[in-house]
């Protein structure tokens, strides 16, 4: 649970005690030798660092009115909305991206921006990540895990001095088009209305399509490339 206070006062004193460089360097490590490994370039290192946060379990704990220090979260190897974007946001400032946290006071709820020409969330001035699932940059979810809706404008809260943005929402807004249109199409089954065969056809790919497209959300440049080839 998020407290409005601690939000508006003192976020980033969670993330920037210098004892917790040794853990900041530590990941920085890890990542780094995962960059050279894979000649990964800046968005696709950004990625990386993202899909690993996502990647911890999402759970949270209504007893808790302040987040934990990202030290606890990695040590519990669990957090909730605000424990995992402060995480995030600490691991991506120290690698130079420019980032923000974001506070949405109505829904009580915390997720990253990143700095990416072009797009923003609302009028932020950051395109969205959300920590607490794997998901592509730039694409907030359609609800939250507890149902409700994003609609409010986020508090904006820059975390260090990175210049480094995100150059993929172009590819990921793409994805996300794609994956829309094939939950539209699903939604109306032909075979409940008797449709022709060539719109049970038209049917079965879009099926195929969300289906690829859900199953290998860790690979955006694989799945855009994959989308511009068949013409979806």
């Amino acid at each position: 649970m998020i407290s409005e206070n601690w939000v508006i006062s003192n976020p980033l004193s969670f993330i920037s005690d210098p004892d917790l460089l040794p853990l900041y360097d530590m990941l920085g490590k890890h990542f780094d030798d995962v960059r050279k490994a894979k000649s990964l370039d800046n968005d696709a290192y950004l990625e990386l660092i993202c899909t690993f946060v996502q990647s911890i379990p999402y759970e949270t704990d209504a007893m808790l009115v302040a987040p934990k220090f990202p030290i606890e979260t990695i040590a519990d190897g669990k957090g909730d909305c605000d424990d995992k974007s402060l995480l995030l946001a600490a691991l991506l400032a120290r690698e130079g991206y420019a980032v923000a946290l974001l506070y949405f006071e109505t829904e009580q709820h915390m997720a990253v921006g990143v700095i990416a020409p072009g797009y923003s969330y609302g009028d932020s001035g950051y395109a969205y990540i959300e920590a607490t699932n794997v998901s592509y940059i730039g694409i907030p979810p359609d609800e939250l895990t507890d149902g409700l809706i994003l609609s409010s404008e986020p508090h904006v809260i820059p975390v260090g001095s990175g210049t480094l943005g995100y150059g993929r929402c172009d590819e990921t807004f793409a994805i996300d088009e794609a994956l829309t249109r094939a939950k539209a199409v699903i939604a109306y089954n032909p075979e409940d209305h008797g449709a022709m065969k060539s719109s049970i056809d038209a049917y079965n790919r879009q099926v195929g399509i969300h289906n690829y497209i859900i199953t290998h959300v860790h690979d955006r440049p694989g799945t855009y490339a994959w989308l511009v080839s068949t013409g979806a």
